[in-house]
């Protein structure tokens, strides 16, 4: 059913939201910057401004926001990084150490989302590229 964002970002049953991390080894002098892009399913049926997605990072013990409820927007071409045209990136972070970053990451059906009879779906993998800069 559409929710609006604020109700969206709140709902805490463990099938509301997919927790996920992402781990940066770095044994030598340098820094990892990695985005986090949604790659959206080619069997999905819902036009993409009829959902939302939310991503929040673990800082000190609780989940805060790192992006706005956004609509989902695609890349129109491939991403310095590596994310694919087509694929929307939800965040980018850079680190210099070796780190376990943790995500939470929301979807909703918007509320400004017609809703009919029809079953639609729409379904998205987390991709995570990355780029090594040694320093000097």
């Amino acid at each position: 059913m559409p929710t609006t964002d604020e109700t969206a970002k709140t709902i805490s049953k463990n099938n509301d939201y997919f927790d996920f991390n992402v781990i940066s080894p770095i044994s030598r002098s340098a820094n990892i910057t990695y985005e986090i892009s949604a790659v959206k399913s080619s069997n999905s049926t819902l036009d993409n401004n009829d959902v939302k997605l939310y991503l929040e990072k673990n800082q000190l013990g609780k989940y805060v926001e790192v992006m706005e409820p956004t609509k989902f927007k695609t890349l129109t071409s491939k991403s310095d990084i590596g994310s694919e045209k087509g694929t929307m990136i939800l965040y980018k972070e850079t680190v210099n150490k070796t780190t376990t970053d943790n995500y939470r990451l929301r979807m909703w059906l918007s509320d400004k989302a017609k809703v009919d009879n029809i079953s639609r779906t729409f379904t998205v993998q987390v991709a995570i590229h990355a780029s090594v800069k040694a320093n000097k």
